[in-house]
């Protein structure tokens, strides 16, 4: 069965912080999945520090848990908003560029472009006095050609979610769900970084909207457990990275 990814609109930049003394040990905590643990085995190895991993499953549990002052990490892996949301809060270290084994000036100019677009608060917010880019990634319809078609799909473009009563599987981020709804009522007649409080308003009645419907579900990773690795599913569509 063949899926694929078929719409790409907003790209993500996931970022280490960092913010550890010199120690024996560095405790870890970054999304499920996000990382070959055979690697954290080798980086043992090599420069004998024991990394204690702890995963979460969104930003949404992850903020929480860093501003929980009882739990103390040494790097954490959100994404970008949560690391704006974080160091205004003053919770993170500001890194020290003079110890990294890289410049910012070998970082791809796709990554760096896509912050002075960010729509920050404060505007002048850097990103990278805070984070060292871990990747970035698209978010888009994972869609199940047996369910509806790419022409269906590129006719209607977002709005696909709200043209057909097919089960959907909703990405459970607070962030990438506004603008799924931004994208679903105005397409690319809205700011998404910047949108009027009008069209949050009716981005959240939206979304209040679809919570009600019986055809959507909402998940994180478990998407591509749903959609890729079960062979047939009931889902016509689902939003991931």
């Amino acid at each position: 069965m063949k899926k694929i990814v078929v719409l790409i609109v907003l790209a993500l930049t996931l970022s280490v912080l960092a913010s550890c003394e010199a120690s024996n040990s560095i405790k870890l905590f970054m999304p499920t999945e996000y990382i070959d643990e055979s690697l954290l085995d080798a980086f043992e190895e090599e420069y004998g520090v024991k990394v204690e991993l702890v995963v979460f499953d969104s930003n949404e549990v992850a903020i929480p848990q860093v501003e929980d002052q009882s739990n103390r990490y040494d790097l954490v892996v959100p994404s970008d908003y949560a690391i704006e949301e974080l160091a205004v809060k003053g919770l993170l270290e500001t890194i020290d560029w003079s110890r990294i084994n890289m410049t910012k000036d070998l970082l791809d100019p796709s990554i760096t472009e896509l912050w002075p677009d960010c729509g920050c608060d404060p505007a002048d917010f850097n990103i990278l006095n805070y984070s060292v880019p871990y990747f970035f990634g698209n978010f888009g319809i994972l869609y199940d050609s047996t369910k509806i078609t790419l022409e269906e799909l590129e006719t209607h473009g977002w709005n696909a979610l709200n043209t057909y009563e097919k089960d959907v599987m909703f990405y459970d981020s607070t962030r990438d769900m506004i603008m799924v709804a931004l994208k679903s009522l105005y397409g690319g007649d809205v700011d998404i970084n910047n949108p009027t409080d009008a069209q949050l308003q009716a981005a959240e009645a939206w979304l209040i909207g679809q919570d009600r419907n019986s055809n959507v579900t909402y998940a994180t990773d478990e998407v591509f457990d749903a959609m890729l690795v079960s062979g047939d599913t009931q889902y016509a569509m689902a939003l991931t990275y």
